[in-house]
């Protein structure tokens, strides 16, 4: 190579360096930009059913009583899915109540005895 062709070689990478300074790029900071997988997959747990205890109470006949907290939880608005034992189904419509601890479940002492559903039985409720 001549002179002449290395000067304009090295003139032209000049110019290439003036239009696109090259300037080391912060790993960190593109890290920072990217959220981490975790936070893109992780969606909030909605409980699908919980295992409760059926206490008896005064409430109408297909009414139980729950807690907000426990509503709230399991997505519940008007009515519910209460399975005993997995053998005894009743679908119910919900009273919510502050009063009500979060795990029971208050419901109609003779609709529950006619069914053969003992006072403080385990149970499973679900929204319907």
């Amino acid at each position: 190579m001549s002179e002449e062709q290395k000067q304009e070689i090295k003139s032209e990478q000049s110019k290439e360096e003036e239009v696109y300074p090259q300037r080391k790029m912060d790993v960190k900071a593109l890290a920072a930009v990217v959220p981490p997988a975790t936070s893109l997959f992780s969606r909030q747990k909605v409980l699908q059913e919980k295992r409760i205890r059926v206490r008896y109470g005064e409430v109408e006949e297909n009414q139980i009583k729950i807690n907000p907290q426990l509503a709230s939880q399991l997505g519940i608005t008007d009515t519910a899915v209460l399975v005993v034992a997995g053998k005894k189904r009743f679908t119910m419509n919900v009273i919510i109540d502050e009063d009500v601890p979060m795990d029971i479940v208050i419901a109609n002492p003779q609709l529950m005895k006619d069914n053969g559903v003992a006072d403080n039985s385990i149970a499973t409720i679900r929204k319907s």
